[in-house]
């Protein structure tokens, strides 16, 4: 007996279902970790949707799943420290809000007076930078240089040149600072020791690379890099050795961050 018409459109209605259970399953096993080690997974904001949302990236397998799903931005977020939760800055209209993304959850309001953490964001976006472990010191970039504000002793500048030197980031130990800089022309991916001496260059493909942060066992940095004519999300080990490309797709990804 041949199939019918009705067969096949029953088989394309089933495909669906399916694809849909897929991507269902898909973004639960994100959330929830899916039995990955601690460091497996990293957010990161991408426009892939049309506005700036907060995606969940398997570094191993390469999928990601959209979190936040928002008509609305989102800008910086900040994982907290249990890799339960995402604190970011939601936007309607012009007006920011402090939310907080649970991943065994939704999205809701967050209360700065309960989720500490979570304000530490508003002294995030207008200077980029990475505070200790312990909150007694930060590391910044201010007018295109790198310093570090310690509570006992005060104010150190780090670097000194004429290059643009950003988004400075602490490695586990706190003995190691990425930073982002273009003392070799194009805009590149560096480590350095935390007094600021011993820079090693990571990255030397000519296209802009910004944003690294450090992997969980300090052996990787994730980072943006625009070689691709998008920006797309890259990690490279500690030497300059093995750069992978994390996502694939014709959008901007931006400002990626290991969860703990």
């Amino acid at each position: 007996m041949q199939p019918t018409l009705g067969f096949f459109a029953f088989c394309r209605r089933l495909a669906v279902i399916f694809v849909l259970a897929g991507l269902v399953t898909v973004v639960t096993a994100l959330a929830a970790g899916a039995g990955l080690p601690r460091g497996a997974q990293i957010a990161y904001l991408s426009s892939c949707d049309g506005s700036w949302d907060i995606y969940l990236l398997d570094a191993g397998r390469g999928a990601s799943a959209n979190l936040t799903r928002s008509a609305e931005q989102e800008n910086a977020f900040l994982w907290s420290a249990d890799g339960g939760h995402i604190g970011f800055i939601h936007y309607e209209g012009s007006q920011p809000s402090l939310h907080v993304y649970d991943l065994y959850g939704a999205s809701r309001p967050a209360s700065p007076d309960r989720e500490g953490w979570v304000s530490r964001l508003l002294e995030a976006v207008p200077v980029r930078g990475d505070w200790s472990d312990d909150q007694s010191r930060r590391v910044y970039e201010l007018a295109n240089e790198i310093y570090i504000l310690d509570e006992n002793r005060g104010v150190q500048r780090i670097t000194d040149n004429t290059y643009a030197d950003e988004s400075p980031n602490w490695s586990p130990d706190e003995g190691l600072i990425a930073f982002a800089s273009n003392r070799d022309g194009s805009l590149d991916i560096y480590i350095m020791d935390a007094d600021g001496l011993n820079v090693r260059r990571l990255t030397s493909d000519g296209s802009r690379e910004s944003s690294p942060v450090w992997s969980l066992d300090g052996q990787q940095i994730v980072f943006t890099s625009q070689q691709d004519r998008t920006s797309e999300i890259y990690t490279v080990n500690l030497d300059g050795s093995a750069p992978r490309r994390l996502t694939v797709n014709a959008c901007w990804d931006d400002r990626p961050a290991w969860r703990p």
